[in-house]
């Protein structure tokens, strides 16, 4: 089977600059926008089948790299602010909603810290947005992280924020 639909695939800049990587699958007509958020350590890429297929029966949908992931910029898994994750998410969907249709439905689609970061960023601004659809969102850690692991995260963040420590 050929696919005919229109694909894009491209960067577009946050606030601060950095250069994101999105992918976008457009329906003609379609029923509805999807925004896509990847979860922690994944890429876009890894929700294109579902992308295709959701095309397919006539949605649209945007997905993009958070910083740090796959092909956007920024140390992997590293962010110095949580707010950073916020603003590329503003970044993109002030770009979905140059593609969205009149009229059409927008639904953010999030899987795990994806669900954190979407969830975040519509509390502090719902506009615009028709529905929220989470995907094992990430409100906390299953394991308990050791009192002694977490103190000196919270003390070594000041002074080396990027190292990494185990997860045993």
């Amino acid at each position: 089977m050929t696919n005919k639909r229109p694909q894009e695939q491209g960067h577009l800049d946050s606030r601060d600059g950095a250069r994101l990587l999105y992918e976008a699958d457009y329906a003609p007509a379609p029923k509805a926008m999807l925004l896509v958020i990847h979860g922690f350590a994944e890429h876009c890429g890894r929700y294109r089948a579902m992308a295709r297929d959701l095309c397919d029966a006539g949605y649209s949908s945007v997905r993009f790299d958070l910083r740090g992931h796959g092909g956007s910029e920024g140390r992997r898994g590293h962010i110095y602010r949580f707010e950073e994750y916020i603003e590329d998410f503003e970044a993109i969907r002030a770009y979905v909603e140059t593609k969205r249709p009149e009229g059409c439905p927008l639904f953010v689609v999030a899987h795990s810290y994806g669900g954190l970061i979407g969830l975040h960023a519509i509390a502090q601004r719902p506009m615009g947005i028709d529905g929220y659809v989470m995907s094992s969102p990430f409100f906390d850690f299953k394991i308990r992280v050791p009192q002694w692991k977490s103190l000196a995260g919270r003390f070594l963040s000041e002074y080396v924020p990027a190292l990494a420590l185990p997860t045993d």
